[in-house]
Formats: structure tokens, sequence, C-alpha cells
């Protein structure tokens, strides 16, 4: 309840809260998600909220108009995009000790909670989604495949092996294991190696375009375009 008929794009859970961002920004849930209720002020309202990132101490939204970080628990949020040259985020992670960003135009780092950033690598590739894996990172592309990083982005190299798909908007990891949303008529794939090389996931799951991920202790719950939810 609060979000009917809204095209929503990301989630993110900080204890009892449960954050959701889409096209008209951010919300929030404090009842499991049964119902929510704007929790935008300050961050962009004017496009969407493509992302969150927590570091234990604030909360990030990747947006069109930059990162907002909330110390509040989304109460309000603060424009944060000091050295970033490109606003219209696409994906964000915290891998600590760095925030990092993917735009359409490469991956911005931040040491210092947001404050500013810096160039971190991917430079004029279109990047949709990024997510990391003890330690390493993983920048999934359009029309370029996944891309690996074992130094916080400072050197990328590409990382497609068992990929039948060029075009990625979701990563998510679970423990050690790593799943990538692959493009129409692909499927998701699945790495144990850090994005070394990954594989097909067959069992149960149609080609299809898959849009984004969730997980908990017990359960990764994929999300397709057109073919329902796994």
């Amino acid at each position: 309840r609060g979000t009917e008929g809204l095209n929503m794009q990301s989630l993110l859970t900080r204890g009892a809260a449960t954050f959701a961002g889409g096209m008209t920004g951010a919300y929030i849930s404090n009842d499991e998600g049964v119902s929510y209720r704007l929790s935008n002020s300050g961050n962009d309202n004017s496009g969407p909220t493509r992302g969150f990132a927590d570091d234990g101490t604030f909360i990030f939204t990747c947006t069109s108009a930059g990162v907002f970080r909330s110390s509040d628990l989304g109460a309000s949020w603060i424009a944060k995009k000091n050295g970033l040259k490109n606003l219209l985020t696409s994906g964000i992670v915290y891998a600590a000790p760095y925030l990092i960003v993917v735009t359409p135009t490469g991956a911005f780092r931040s040491a210092d909670q947001g404050d500013n950033w810096e160039s971190a690598g991917l430079d004029q590739k279109d990047v949709l989604c990024i997510a990391t894996v003890q330690g390493v990172l993983l920048a999934g592309t359009n029309g370029e495949g996944i891309y690996r990083s074992i130094d916080f982005g400072k050197n990328w190299a590409g990382a497609n092996t068992g990929l039948n798909s060029s075009n990625f908007r979701a990563i998510e990891t679970k423990g050690s294991t790593s799943f990538a949303a692959g493009g129409v008529g692909s499927g998701v794939f699945r790495s144990t190696d850090q994005g070394l090389t990954w594989s097909l996931l067959t069992g149960g799951l149609p080609s299809s375009s898959y849009r984004g991920f969730a997980s908990n202790a017990q359960l990764v719950v994929a999300g397709s375009f057109g073919a329902g939810v796994f």
C-alpha cells in the first residue's frame, strides 16, 4: 500500500525499515512492506531513485540528479555530488572503505561517505549496476558485459566467461556467490569464483530479461521483465 501503480526500481532494508525507490523518489515502510510512505525530502524529486546503499552510518540513494545521503533513516536527504562528472547515476554499493557509484560514462568512488568523488575507471562505458563480493567489484554494462576489479576500481578487466549476454541490469551477491541478470533472451547467471566464470541457471528459470534481485538468509529472488518473479 502506498506505491500502487508506480514504477519501482530499488529496495533496501535496515533493521525494521524498508526503503523503496522509483520514478517518484524514495519511500519507507516500517511494517515489513505492508505500507509505504514518501520519504523524499531533499532527495531527487524530478527523476527516479535507482538504488540504495548503506555503510552502517548513512543511507545513500543514486538518482538521476546524483547521490543523496541521509543520517536520519530517510527523513531527510542531502545532495553529495562534489566531483561527480555525471549525475545520471544507475547503481551504488558500499565496498569498505569506498562508496562506489556507476553512471552511463563510468564509475566513481568516495572515501569520505560521499563528500567527495573521484573517477573509478570504466570511462565512457554505460555501466548499469555494481556489486561487491569478497572485496571484488563486479560491474554490469549495456553492451559490453561484466567487468571485474580487485583494487576498488583502479583497474578493470572483462569477466564474461560463460555469458551469452552483453547487457546486465542487476548483479546480486550472497555470501561468496554472485548472480547476474542477463538481457533479452538470456537469463540469470551464477558465479562462485568472484566473477571469473559464470554459468546459466536453467532450473526453473525461463529465458527472459531479468531486471533485479533480492535476498535474505534463506532465499534469492529474481525479478524478470514479463515472466514474473522466481
